[in-house]
């Protein structure tokens, strides 16, 4: 474990207010720059490949209800509220009745997946100070939780939002908190006494508390930002190349910027991130179909159980309205994209979904209808070498790329909550 380094929120030099820009994609993360910069007053244009803009963020009708390609919803901040309120968009707030979530142990769903001494375990570790070299998520785990806890909580929790084991994950760049909080003191009580005392300041008073959508999914989110930026975005326009003459920040993955770059020391750093493939499969079914669903906000599900499935959302349960009838049940699986699943056709793909799902929740029949989604590079791996890599990046562009700047979600932050906050950081501070 290092001392966690402050990097520029967008990599390379800052953004100077008086130039032009040319933001290169039009993902959430482009759209979320562009407004904090069209609200700034700073000149710019965002140029899609496509003809649309949200990158992986949609939401799709079916006949059953809506399903989302990407973020399910976002973990509520000022920086997403002062969006919101700008573009007069109301947060849709979760079910509050049916939220637990479950870890899966033994094909069953516990709250709490440890067994007692397992949690006496976990206990005595979290009250202990450790001094070993922490480098990875497993090795945090390992020493402040144990062998049980870290397999059975910890990385399946992180691989619902990174799609990657504790194994593969940096703690400094996927548990900033946890990882600042340790530099304090590697007793864990009082670094976190530490770490309350320097962070008094409590700027979300009165503020949604946790996840929270839009009325019509994420989508909505996206169209909002799209009419706002309207005058700026410029769809079916493709860059192969990057001008060095010219502001430009990248917002689009690293696989894709880099052939964008001439051969040299930023191509070759770009090519060391990696992405980890995703399915993202929603189904629906009759809630009768199910002989033991219990309801909640969904299960993570380690890799020790040998079921495919990464976990799964009860996306209606979540969000009500992501069905058309009370009695359907819309559940999204994620799962790895690799040389198991990628060859499978569409229809032996929702049988390995059908087999996890009877395992866990005693399915009946097949489902009334389903929608893949597939990314072969669809998350960037938050590995040590990642975070290692990161300074690299942004000292090589502020010494040889003066004019260019990469933002996106290899950048230091993977979620939508993270991206508008680096924008807001980036333009506001």
């Amino acid at each position: 474990m290092a001392e966690p380094c402050e990097l520029t929120p967008i990599l390379g030099n800052y953004i100077e207010k008086d130039q032009h820009y040319t933001i290169i994609g039009g993902g959430i993360s482009g759209l979320l720059l562009g407004f904090f910069m069209k609200d700034a007053g700073i000149s710019f244009e965002i140029r899609e490949k496509s003809d649309r803009v949200g990158g992986m963020i949609a939401t799709n009708a079916c006949d059953y209800g809506s399903v989302e390609t990407g973020a399910n919803g976002i973990l509520w901040c000022k920086e997403i509220d002062y969006v919101a309120r700008k573009l007069d968009l109301k947060p849709l707030a979760p079910n509050q009745k049916d939220k637990k979530r479950f870890f899966v142990r033994n094909k069953k769903l516990n709250q709490f997946p440890l067994r007692v001494f397992e949690t006496l375990g976990f206990l005595g570790r979290m009250l202990t100070p450790h001094s070993g070299k922490i480098k990875t998520v497993y090795d945090f785990g390992r020493q402040y939780m144990g062998e049980s806890a870290t397999r059975q909580i910890l990385s399946p929790a992180l691989a619902g939002i990174y799609g990657t084991s504790a194994e593969q994950l940096s703690f400094d760049g996927s548990l900033k908190m946890l990882s600042r909080m340790l530099s304090l003191s590697r007793w864990l009580p009082l670094a976190w006494f530490r770490n309350r005392k320097q962070n008094k300041t409590n700027n979300s008073v009165g503020l949604p508390k946790g996840l929270h959508s839009f009325r019509g999914g994420m989508q909505v989110l996206v169209d909002h930002l799209s009419e706002y930026l309207k005058d700026e975005i410029k769809l079916n326009t493709k860059v192969t190349s990057i001008d060095k003459e010219r502001h430009i920040i990248s917002t689009v993955p690293a696989h894709v910027i880099l052939q964008m770059i001439p051969n040299g020391h930023l191509k070759d750093l770009l090519s060391q991130v990696r992405y980890q493939g995703l399915f993202s499969v929603s189904l629906f079914f009759k809630k009768g179909q199910f002989a033991n669903f219990k309801p909640g906000f969904g299960c993570l599900i380690p890799r020790e159980e040998g079921l495919v499935s990464l976990g799964v959302l009860f996306t209606s349960i979540i969000f009500p309205e992501r069905v058309n009838d009370e009695t359907v049940l819309n559940l999204r699986c994620i799962l790895h994209y690799n040389e198991r699943t990628a060859i499978l056709s569409d229809e032996q793909l929702v049988d390995v979904l059908i087999n996890d799902l009877d395992q866990l929740f005693g399915l009946s029949g097949k489902p009334l209808e389903h929608k893949i989604y597939g990314w072969e590079q669809g998350l960037p791996i938050y590995s040590p070498e990642l975070n290692d890599l990161l300074p690299q990046l942004d000292q090589v562009l502020k010494e040889s790329h003066p004019k260019l700047r990469i933002f996106g979600n290899y950048t230091g932050e993977i979620s939508v909550r993270g991206a508008c906050q680096t924008a807001f950081k980036a333009i506001k501070a």
